[in-house]
């Protein structure tokens, strides 16, 4: 599947900076950008992608290594990364999100307030701290060269389902075994602000929920149902 990316043209970029529109704007996007979701770094049990990602809800008992004594399966939160682009010069706080499973016997696995606390600078004037859009306002400035550079920011470790949304999906797949072993749309909502407005960007996902034997997991992925 393509990664998940908000297209911008910079013309309507321009457009939006320039307005100052409120927070319920579709527009948010464009500013407080997301590019795509991120696995670089992640260990854990659960095998998760820029896309999508197989979660395990059912621990089980590993078979004896060496010494012949079980152990119980590696089972851990689900997590992901994510990368944003500030597109205005103000620095955004990305605050906090939330999760909305398509699926509404999971809705009570959904977080409806995951914490994040992270800065997503603004456009400086390249090797200087002046904010900046375009590369009009360093030149308006006067700094020499006149060019604008946005950076992009990795936000690291979201949980996408801790451990009591997967007992949650655990338990509905008793009476609702089609939950499992089928791609569900996730939506991830994100919230931010600025000295002067807040933000809201959503980005989707697919989450296939199932019994995975991570027995042999060492780091990022379930090794397959088991």
């Amino acid at each position: 599947m393509g990664r998940l990316i908000n297209l911008m043209t910079g013309v309507t970029v321009l457009t939006v900076l320039a307005s100052g529109c409120g927070s319920t704007s579709n527009d948010d996007q464009l500013v407080m950008q997301f590019l795509q979701f991120d696995n670089t770094g992640l260990t854990q049990a659960d095998s998760v992608g820029e896309s999508s990602a197989d979660i395990d809800v059912f621990q089980g008992i590993c078979p004896g290594g060496t010494g012949g004594v079980p152990t119980s399966e590696p089972y851990t939160q689900t997590v992901i990364n994510a990368i944003f682009q500030n597109n205005e010069g103000s620095d955004i706080q990305l605050q906090g999100y939330m999760t909305q499973i398509a699926d509404q016997r999971l809705s009570q696995s959904n977080i409806v307030n995951g914490a994040l606390g992270t800065t997503l600078p603004g456009g400086r004037c390249l090797g200087t701290s002046q904010p900046c859009v375009t590369a009009s306002d360093c030149a308006l400035a006067g700094v020499s060269g006149g060019t604008c550079s946005h950076s992009q920011t990795t936000v690291s470790g979201i949980v996408l389902y801790d451990f009591v949304g997967k007992a949650v999906v655990a338990t509905v797949s008793q009476v609702h075994p089609d939950v499992l072993g089928q791609a569900i749309p996730l939506k991830v909502t994100f919230f931010g602000s600025d000295p002067n407005r807040s933000f809201q960007t959503a980005a989707n996902y697919l989450v296939t929920f199932g019994d995975y034997d991570n027995c042999m997991t060492s780091s990022g992925g379930g090794a397959g149902a088991s």
